[in-house]
This record gives structure tokens, sequence and C-alpha cells, in this order.
């Protein structure tokens, strides 16, 4: 296909642009800037030579006539500058150009080719335009007019000074070209009319920005046919029919301009520490491996057309939901990572192995997800370890981290061993593999599932897959926050768990951020993870999980797992026999200085003022009466009081926070665990 001059063009084809094509824009204020900047390049290619081609023009042909789809803004454009430039020339062909959109725009076309013929330099052309007698002024309620005429004064203002304009743009090596493309070769003629037009007229922002990609040297005719044609309809296959055109085609467009910004620009290693869109050159490797990444795609579609439609649309290829408005740049790496690793197969594979990629996919669907990547540094480091893979990961990933337990830089290393073991089930019995991948399609817990693992050991997939569904149920019971406490006071009969927060300690709580997630529990290496092991084995998942948990929880079997000092026991047995404490602390959040535990309200308060047994005894005084918190002297006193006039005190003593109960001046010594128990079991 070779390229057009738009002179040679006009002058083949009689251009029809027809009234249901939107308005020329160029008078918006957000297009003026793009439109300068056009002019310029334009002018840059005439002084300097070097060929500016403006993408392609789509449209269908009418005898003589070419009916313009895509391409409406640039056409226009070239047809005024050419206007300017033969300004005092007579010539057959600007009489080729039949405006229909608005109801002056064909007559003001007309005036403005009268008033320009009579158009001298030294004048100021917009007012020589207004005052020409042709020009009526009710012609300036249309906005094509206007663009009309905010465009020719930008137009002379750039090119005022180009003596030979017009023998420029007649000339057979003029540079500023396009493509030209009839829609009779480009497949559904309705379809590519409804996506071009649509397109046209919901986002012109992605056609100026394409026509930007494709002044780089370097993409090179066959990308611009490919990206035009193969990979947009690609991604415009993906969103569902139920859409309008119009919202589909803008779906489209925003994804396809969020690949070629936010992936192709943002992965070049010179830019990845950048953090606005603004300025960006695209270099040639970046743009590569886009490429590559799409012939993966199309690949993958046609090869295994079920696996491409379960996962393509899914957070684990492009995490769509993720993906903001065009011109935004998300925030969240760990897609922009996957479309990473993904395309550096593309790149290292010979000729592309479905199955082979297969493995690698669900080897990075688990390790990214799990590795801490929420900074550019972090981002880049993650791409840098991704440049180093060996081949033999490309080959055979699963063969490949059997081998090796933690030969990845930067990802986490605990679920580097979590694949390693995994790797090597499945090489010794392929059975695994299955259940591992339906384990692993559990949004939770994002690819992390060896616990399963170790809830049986050596009990073979069956076992791992009956584990792994008795944990999904768990969690699924735990979602009311009554059931949530009493699994919590369950846990708890077993032994102390917790984990470190800064200053405080944290029990397991659904955090936004996922960082106290019971999904943390369950892939702790150590005690916290044989507690929930002990629970986990006392439990008979085909019976009710509420019954089973309420009569660990009203037991006795805490006794026979005693913490190792007296008052982290008490505390232990507090917290199981009063579940008024976990609706009491916020997010969870309790003390842990020396020999002394205080639960939180708040996970910024001082645990002075929220002191666990204290609590307790004001529940105890009436769980009908209601109470408030108050404050005695700061650094010896914290009470509760009733609104009936009791009042629970507990002093403290030393710097080491030991101290007694007063309940209405009584002393209660409470700081044994066999005293506490004796005493709940008083109270119960």
């Amino acid at each position: 296909m070779e390229p057009i001059t738009f002179y040679r063009f006009i002058n083949q084809w009689e251009i029809k642009i027809p009234a249901f094509q939107r308005d020329y824009v160029q008078s918006r204020p957000s297009a003026k800037k793009k439109l300068r900047g056009l002019l310029e390049a334009m002018k840059k290619a005439l002084d300097e030579r070097k060929p500016l081609v403006l993408d392609y023009v789509y449209g269908e042909e009418d005898g003589d006539a070419f009916v313009p789809i895509d391409g409406q803004q640039r056409l226009t454009t070239l047809y005024l500058l050419h206007l300017y430039a033969f300004r005092d020339k007579e010539a057959d062909w600007k009489d080729h150009f039949d405006y229909e959109v608005g109801p002056y725009s064909q007559k003001a076309l007309r005036a403005i080719r009268n008033g320009l013929a009579t158009f001298k330099t030294d004048d100021k052309l917009l007012p020589h335009l207004l005052n020409d007698p042709r020009m009526e002024t009710v012609y300036l309620d249309d906005d094509s007019v206007l663009s009309f005429l905010e465009a020719l004064s930008l137009i002379d203002e750039v090119f005022r000074d180009v003596k030979d304009l017009a023998e420029r743009l007649q000339a057979d090596d003029c540079p500023i070209v396009f493509f030209f493309l009839s829609s009779d070769g480009l497949g559904n003629r309705h379809d590519l009319y409804i996506k071009m037009n649509a397109r046209g007229k919901l986002l012109n922002q992605f056609e100026n920005f394409k026509a930007t990609l494709f002044r780089y040297d370097f993409v090179q005719q066959k990308d611009k046919e490919l990206i035009d044609i193969d990979y947009y309809d690609f991604l415009y296959s993906l969103f569902s029919e139920k859409l309008s055109p119009e919202e589909r085609v803008k779906q489209t467009d925003a994804l396809f301009r969020y690949l070629l910004v936010d992936f192709a620009f943002r992965l070049d290693k010179t830019q990845r520490d950048d953090t606005s869109n603004d300025g960006l050159e695209l270099a040639e490797q970046p743009f590569r491996r886009l490429i590559a990444l799409f012939d993966l795609w199309l690949k993958l579609k046609k090869e295994d057309e079920e696996y491409f439609q379960k996962h393509f649309l899914s957070n684990r290829f492009l995490n769509l939901p993720e993906l903001k408005s065009e011109g935004e740049k998300t925030k969240n790496y760990l897609p922009l990572t996957t479309l990473y690793a993904f395309s550096q197969f593309a790149i290292k594979s010979q000729d592309i192995d479905i199955q082979a990629f297969k493995k690698f996919a669900r080897i990075m669907w688990n390790l990214i997800p799990n590795s801490n990547i929420d900074k550019p540094e972090r981002f880049a480091s993650a791409l840098d370890s991704i440049d180093l893979f060996p081949n033999e990961m490309y080959e055979d990933a699963a063969k490949w981290m059997a081998e090796n337990e933690n030969g990845l830089r930067f990802f986490n290393e605990k679920q580097q061993r979590e694949e390693s073991c995994k790797a090597k089930l499945i090489l010794k019995d392929s059975a695994y593999e299955a259940a591992f991948i339906q384990a692993e399609e559990d949004p939770y817990f994002l690819g992390q599932t060896a616990f399963a693992l170790a809830l049986s050991p050596n009990g073979g997939h069956q076992h791992f897959t009956k584990d792994f569904s008795n944990v999904q149920s768990l969690l699924e019971f735990r979602k009311d926050d009554n059931d949530d406490i009493l699994l919590h006071r369950a846990l708890m009969v077993f032994g102390f768990y917790g984990m470190t927060n800064g200053r405080h300690r944290n029990f397991y709580f659904e955090g936004g951020n996922r960082y106290f997630d019971y999904r943390r529990l369950l892939t702790d290496e150590g005690d916290d993870f044989e507690t929930f092991k002990l629970l986990y084995c006392r439990l008979d998942f085909d019976r009710p999980l509420s019954e089973q948990l309420e009569a660990l929880v009203n037991g006795d079997e805490y006794l026979q797992r005693r913490c190792n000092n007296a008052r982290q026991e008490a505390f232990r047995i507090l917290l199981i026999k009063r579940p008024c404490l976990w609706k009491f602390m916020n997010c969870n959040t309790y003390d842990d200085v020396g020999d002394s535990y205080r639960i939180l309200e708040k996970k910024y308060l001082s645990g002075r003022y929220a002191e666990p047994f204290t609590l307790a005894l004001a529940h105890h005084l009436g769980s009908e009466v209601s109470y408030h918190y108050g404050q005695g002297n700061k650094e010896t006193e914290t009470y509760w009081k009733t609104d009936n006039g009791q009042k629970v005190t507990y002093q403290f003593q030393d710097e080491n926070d030991s101290g007694s109960f007063y309940l209405d001046g009584k002393r209660l010594e409470i700081n044994d665990c066999d005293e506490m128990a004796e005493e709940l079991r008083q109270l119960k």
C-alpha cells in the first residue's frame, strides 16, 4: 500500500463528508493546542523534507466519490490548508469537498473560498473572511463553521511566511501523506462503519494519540495495519455485544491507549520511575514488546478459546477494573508487571507454545500478586528480575521451579518455595495440577494454597482438594460479625496468636489492604498456623460449624493449653469467654507490653485507657446496664463507670503496669490464670 498526498487524493476523488458525521471540532480549546502542534509538524516536515504520515483514512467508494468513515477531521484540516495555499489560484478540486455536517457548513465553505481569493498577507485573515459579503452572520451559529475559521486562523499563523506552500503541497514528493483504505477490503462494512464512526464521535483524543504514535520511524507499515485492523478488532471483540456500539468503541479505545501508554511507554527502562504520561518518548524495544504481546494473545485465542474466554478479561490478564479512563495512569503496578512477564515470554519463545505459556502464566499469577510491588522503584526491580529469568522458565516453568526453590530475584521467597513444592508434586502426580489450578482460581487466596497441603501432609491431591474446600467453608461461615468473633474465640482455645503491627499487635481481620486477613494466618509458617491446624482437626465439616465452635468456647479445653505467663493466660481466657471484648476492639488491636496486655478501642488509643480486665468487669456489672468510659489519674488509674453509679477501677502500681482491680472499693486480685478461670466459672 502506497501513501498518498492530499493534493493527489482530492484530484482523484470527490470527498463527501456526510451529515451523520460529527462537527469539525478544532475551535474547541482542548483541540486548538493539538491542531497547532499538527500544523507545526506539517511545516517542519515540509521544511526538512522528512515524511509525516497522518495515519489511515477509511471510507466507502460511491462512484467517483469517497465517503470517509474514519479520518474526517484530518481530511477537513488538509482541505483547509490547501484552500489557504492555493487561495489565489483557480482549481477544479476546490469544489470536490462536499461538507454536509451542520446547517450552513457547505455555504460557509463557498464564502471562505471567495474570501481567500481576495486575501493579502498584509491583512488579518479572520476579519477579512468575516467581512466577506457572502459570509452571513447566521453561519456562525454552526460549530463546524466556527472551527473552519479558527483552523484557518492557525494555518495563517503557522504558514504565513511560507511563500511556495502551494508548490510544496502539490509536488510528487510532498512529505505530508496518509494511507487510504476502502472498507470494501476490511470485512463487514456495517461493523466497521459503526466502530469507526463511534470512535470518531466519542474519542477523537485516541485518534490524535495514535497519529503521534505512527510518526515514530520504527513503527512499520505492517505494524500500522495490524494496530488499525487486527489488534483493534481483537480488543473490540472482547467487550460484550450487549453494550452499545459507541460504548464498546469507548472501552476499546481506552484499553488500547492504556496498553500503548501505560504499558509500551511505561515499560521503557529509562522511564519506569516516571509518574506522569506527559513528555514520554517511546522507544522501539517496548513497542516491539507490545506487538509480541498482541501476537501471543491472538494465538492463545485461536488455539485455546475456552481458556482464553475464561481468563483473559479477568484480573489475571488485564485487570480491567483497575484500568482508568483515557489519559489517567493506573496506580496498580500488578497488571503492568503481569503484562511485562507475558510479553517477555512472547519475545523469548522462538515459536509460542501455548501449553508452555499456560504453565508460565499460572506461576506468574501466583508470584506477582504476592510480592510487594507498590512503588516505582519496586516496580522497576520486578521488571529487572523478569529480564533475568532463565530461558528454561519459558520452556517449562514448572520443571524449572521444581529444581530451583528460590532462584528468582525480588519475588516473594515464601511464594517461590510454595511454587517449587507444588511443581515437584505435579511432576510426581499430574493429577495435582488440576487440583492446584482449581484452588488458585479462588480470588481471596491469590494463589497461596500450600496451607491445604500442610493440613494433610502426604494425603494426595484428593485430600488437598477436600481440605481447601473445608477452609473455604470456614471462611465463608465467618463473614457474619458474630460468627467471626466466634471463630476468633475458638482459635484462642488452642493457643494465643497474633501478629506485630508497629507498636501494637493484631489479631487477624479483613483489612482493606489484606495485610491482616485470614490469608496471613493460613500462610504463617509458625505457631499461628499450628493453632489454626489444631482447631481445624477438631471440626467435622459435615456438621453445623456454629454448634461445634460454641461447644469449644463454652468448654474447659482451654485449660489444657496454657500460655507461658499468668497475665497472658488470664487475657486469653477473657478473650475466649467474653465476646464483648472483640466487639470493643477496632481492627482487633491490642498492646503487648512485657506481661501486660491491653485491648485498644482505636488503633492509636493508649492502652492505659482500655485495659481488658476493667472492661470485662464493667460488662459483668450488667450487660443491660449502659456504661461509659472514664479516666482517673492519667498515670495511675483508669476506670469504667456505670450509669447507676457503680464504679470499677484498675490502679497501675508501677512502671511495669502491674496492678489490682477495685470493684466499688473492694480489691480483687486477678493475676493468676487459675484464679481467673475460677472467677469466670463463678461469673457464668
